[in-house]
């Protein structure tokens, strides 16, 4: 609907004692809206289910939150305290598969080509009506996401990747922002170029794991699987950037290295404040935590 925000600012300016609550489950448009409301709407931006939101939607599973720094100091106390009640490691799987959208309670079997009719409307429909692109554009945002999930995580080689898309190294730049605003990426960054979108990712991850198994016609990668789990769950609440020992940084303090239970401190011994996010253990040790157990880190 052209212009809705404009329409949403005039009534608001114009009738004191109104109150208007809006939504919109196209983030870009939300997006958009923001110079037109600016001052004027609080906008909350609400994320897929984490792994402790889908315990509880899913299996009336409760568990508390905490901050990450409580998780890091009492990891050992905590996943004891869980793993009395439930065994996590039983419904992280599923999770990882179908359990981010809660349209998986309309059922299983056509959840991702649900997911993949939403990804085609976001990039068919959404993209060329809130950016003005024409249909070439719109085949290149496709054929972009696609190479993208298909190399996840990816590290751009923005020379051959513009050649390939058939485009400017500026405009593939502004693609690959507009997936990262539509909520079908996540873009891994250093600190000192995290706030530009002409600075080149050091690494693009699909937003979240549910995406990777809608677009692999094959079983994910584990590995792959691990970091965008660990990426998507910290994202809405720690800023995460690149960095050259570990897999990430968490809020400029934390180095994480995210794999399997023989994961080793190897790539990042000697390293100030640093840890391994384990999968398949089930309870850690020290600086050993389940990754699993950062859901509790989340909104």
């Amino acid at each position: 609907y052209p212009n809705w925000s404009v329409e949403i600012k005039n009534a608001y300016d114009s009738y004191d004692d109104l109150q208007i609550i809006f939504t919109g489950s196209s983030a870009l448009q939300l997006h958009k809206a923001e110079a037109d409301l600016s001052r004027r709407a609080a906008q909350y931006t609400l994320w897929g289910l984490s792994f402790r939101e889908y315990l509880k939607f899913n299996e009336n599973i409760d568990l508390p939150k905490y901050s990450l720094e409580q998780i890091l100091k009492d990891h050992e106390k905590i996943s004891t305290s869980i793993t009395k009640k439930i065994k996590p490691l039983a419904y992280f799987n599923d999770y990882l598969k179908f359990g981010y959208f809660p349209f998986f309670k309309e059922g299983l079997s056509s959840y991702h080509s649900k997911l993949l009719s939403t990804i085609n409307l976001i990039i068919e429909t959404d993209l060329p009506a809130i950016q003005n692109i024409d249909y070439s554009a719109g085949i290149k945002l496709k054929r972009l996401f696609y190479i993208l999930s298909t190399q996840c995580p990816y590290k751009p080689n923005i020379q051959k990747l513009s050649a390939e898309i058939q485009c400017t190294r500026g405009t593939l730049l502004q693609y690959i922002d507009l997936l990262k605003d539509a909520h079908l990426i996540n873009l891994l960054k250093t600190k000192m170029g995290s706030m530009s979108f002409m600075t080149k990712p050091d690494k693009a991850y699909l937003n979240n794991t549910n995406l990777m198994h809608a677009m692999s016609s094959d079983k994910p990668d584990a590995g792959t699987l691990r970091e965008t789990f660990f990426f998507n769950q910290l994202n809405a609440v720690a800023s995460i950037n690149y960095t050259e020992k570990g897999d990430f940084l968490i809020n400029n303090k934390y180095i994480f290295e995210v794999g399997g239970e023989n994961k080793n401190f190897n790539q990042i011994k000697d390293i100030k404040n640093s840890y391994l996010a384990l999968d398949k253990i089930e309870n850690g040790r020290k600086n050993k935590i389940l990754l699993c157990l950062l859901m509790l880190h989340t909104v």
